[in-house]
């Protein structure tokens, strides 16, 4: 809403086997280059009448950042938010469940919806950043996605070699209490990417968009305006 009130289209995409998108019934369909495929079959449909700023959200803004590099020309900017880029990324947790996704999956079929928002809100100190319409909807979005989609790290390549090659201007956002990924792996991505821009926002976790929402936009779009 907040893009669209400033005259953009604002067109949202679940990435396949998440949200409301199809849930592949193979392995296969938690691959990296499958969801890409999707990401880039979605956008040649929408067919946007000039090149769009895509904007991701961790395994999403990895995903962006193959689409800038293969279709230099198709991107007019990136908005990567807390982007994951590198599988050395991952907090301890998220690499032992890469190890055992089987684990993962199950827990994750089994998992009551209140056990997952119990989850999220165990420390109290972040539970307090969020409402809790939000801390529930993050639990059903969690909910929501296909119990196979712990195959996808396995899929994922280093990509910190090809950030230098990346043409068009990248915000970079993140929350420094970050522990899904390393906070400190941010700043050396901006470093590694020309005319990037780093922003970190304090008191933040893996979705600074849900827990700083009006400076996260704020950001955004003085980004996108100053284009």
């Amino acid at each position: 809403p907040s893009l669209a009130a400033e005259g953009y289209r604002a067109c949202a995409l679940d990435l396949l086997g998440h949200g409301r998108s199809p849930k592949p019934g193979d392995r296969e369909g938690y691959h990296i280059e499958t969801l890409y495929t999707h990401l880039a079959c979605w956008l040649e449909k929408i067919k946007p009448p000039q090149p769009p700023i895509l904007l991701g959200h961790s395994l999403g803004a990895f995903l962006c950042l193959i689409h800038a590099l293969r279709q230099p020309g198709e991107v007019r900017a990136l908005v990567l938010v807390a982007p994951l880029v590198s599988p050395g990324q991952l907090s301890p947790l998220l690499r032992w469940g890469q190890r055992f996704p089987p684990w993962g999956m199950q827990a994750l079929q089994l998992a009551p919806t209140w056990l997952i928002d119990a989850t999220l809100s165990w420390r109290p100190n972040e539970a307090a950043r969020f409402q809790r319409s939000r801390r529930q909807q993050k639990a059903a979005d969690y909910k929501q996605a296909a119990p196979q989609v712990m195959n996808i790290p396995h899929s994922i390549k280093d990509l910190t070699a090809d950030l230098s090659a990346v043409t068009v201007p990248p915000l970079v956002i993140w929350g420094q209490n970050d522990r899904t990924l390393r906070p400190k792996s941010f700043p050396q991505l901006v470093e590694a990417m020309p005319n990037a821009v780093g922003r970190a926002l304090p008191d933040c976790g893996h979705q600074p968009h849900l827990a700083r929402p009006v400076r996260f936009n704020r950001l955004v779009l003085d980004f996108m305006q100053g284009l």
